[in-house]
């Protein structure tokens, strides 16, 4: 339709990348196109794999669009091979829709290369390669992290040496797999704060790494460990060789556990379902509500709803849900037709709401103007108030390590306080979960983490000027 931009919601912080690698398991292709599946929720916009058989060549298809529309079986069965990297595409850097699609590779020095993460800085990386006569023009930051890693390759480095040379030229947040095309090495690494996740999975005589220990299950793989913030993995025919390359300042990434991560993830130890059901539990604590009903915003919020609804006592009806056929949103030209955009990918079951007193259960609010059509909606249906509770404090500062959002803005909570909050989203209370109790949830103490959504207090300083 003319005049109409197809993109990712502009009222959520959108997922991460996925990367996965699978070594040493015959048919690899179809072991990474399940894993991928397992966690298309970080990346909805492209998704590929590379493998390596034993003619040692890679074999690569990359594609926009989703697992299941893009990974067939015919272009399975295209993909030889005992080894493969995979990645499902969330736009940070570059252009989005088809364009740079993962994982990378870079022939000339027979290496493939899948990234999760973000590079909010990227000068020193490109003097690097431009000194050295690399033409960076259109290139996003994996790629020029895949060039900056095949430009040691070629001067004889063996692919572990060149991660560790090339390492100090990445900075910002980034888990990476890279495999080499001769040997079929397989190096696993994280920067020295582990902002973004990483795992290790045993399936028989193979390894699996993915983003997510999501990705395990379905392969039957048992999850083995985390690669550590600032580590290095080396998988090769002898086992796993780890290597601390710079000295670990761990701060995870707290929104893994409040929006990115599927349910039934592992991280730091516990589910996700566990962090948010507790998350849920001290909200209801912190901001209690007089109401019928507790009704999640789908899908990320359900733990934290039947968290709050567990401690509250308030019954848990899920009558508001999503479209399962519409997995994009869009940003488009007019209010009325973001409106009825939202109306499509969300619909209520009346009989459960009306006249009833409503606590909407979200796990963050980035600029709003969904939660505020939800809370319209209901409305609509016959609820006779909407109090809307937050499993997150209030986001005051852009997420920069993995999301495209630059300018404070943006946010809701940047522009306006309680009371002018409440009345943008259109509802009789709004109560967010402090900071205290978000992190007294976890178990951990504030400095294992990054928080700098909620204060502006980011891992890494040099950044932050690209935040303000």
């Amino acid at each position: 339709m003319e005049g109409i931009q197809i993109e990712e919601s502009p009222d959520r912080f959108q997922e991460a990348c996925a990367a996965l690698g699978v070594w040493g398991l015959p048919d690899a292709a179809q072991h990474a196109a399940r894993g991928l599946l397992a966690m298309q929720h970080r990346g909805q916009e492209s998704t590929g794999i590379v493998t390596a058989a034993e003619d040692r060549d890679f074999h690569r298809f990359v594609a926009g669009g989703l697992v299941s529309e893009v990974l067939k079986p015919e272009v399975l069965s295209a993909l030889p091979g005992d080894y493969a990297l995979g990645h499902n595409r969330y736009a940070t850097s570059g252009t989005s829709g088809g364009m740079h699609c993962g994982p990378t590779i870079e022939r000339h020095a027979g290496i493939a290369m899948a990234i999760n993460g973000n590079l909010p800085s990227t000068g020193h990386l490109e003097k690097t390669l431009i000194d050295k006569g690399i033409d960076i023009s259109g290139l996003n930051d994996t790629e020029m992290m895949s060039n900056a890693v095949a430009l040691y390759k070629m001067r004889g480095s063996p692919i572990h040496e060149a991660v560790m040379q090339a390492y100090p030229l990445f900075e910002g947040a980034f888990s990476g797999i890279t495999m080499d095309e001769k040997t079929r090495t397989m190096v696993a690494f994280r920067d020295e704060c582990g902002l973004r996740p990483l795992s290790i999975g045993r399936l028989g005589c193979g390894w699996v790494v993915a983003s997510e220990t999501c990705a395990f299950s379905p392969l039957g793989a048992t999850y083995e460990r985390d690669v550590e913030p600032g580590e290095m993995v080396v998988i090769d025919r002898d086992g796993l060789h780890p290597q601390q390359i710079v000295e670990a300042r761990p701060h995870f990434d707290i929104f893994e556990l409040i929006y990115f991560a599927a349910p039934d993830s592992v991280m730091l130890g516990r589910s996700i379902h566990d962090y948010r059901l507790e998350f849920g539990r001290r909200l209801a604590q912190e901001q209690p509500a007089d109401a019928d009903i507790v009704v999640p915003i789908p899908n990320s919020a359900k733990s934290a709803a039947f968290g709050y609804s567990q401690a509250s006592g308030i019954p848990l009806d899920e009558a508001l849900f999503k479209n399962p056929y519409i997995h994009r949103t869009f940003i488009l030209p007019t209010q009325e037709l973001r409106e009825a955009a939202i109306r499509d990918k969300f619909r209520i079951i009346q009989d459960s709401v009306d006249g009833k007193r409503v606590v909407l259960v979200d796990d963050s609010v980035v600029r709003g103007s969904t939660t505020r059509n939800l809370a319209v909606m209901l409305r609509e249906a016959g609820a006779s108030e909407v109090h809307l509770r937050i499993s997150s404090p209030p986001i005051k500062y852009p997420h920069i390590y993995g999301v495209d959002l630059k300018s404070r803005s943006e946010l809701i909570a940047a522009k306006y306080d309680m009371d002018g909050i409440r009345d943008q989203l259109r509802v009789e209370s709004i109560g967010y979960l402090s900071l205290e109790a978000m992190v007294a949830a976890t178990g951990y103490p504030a400095s294992r983490f990054d928080l700098s959504p909620f204060n502006g207090d980011y891992s890494m300083p040099s950044h932050v000027p690209l935040a303000r």
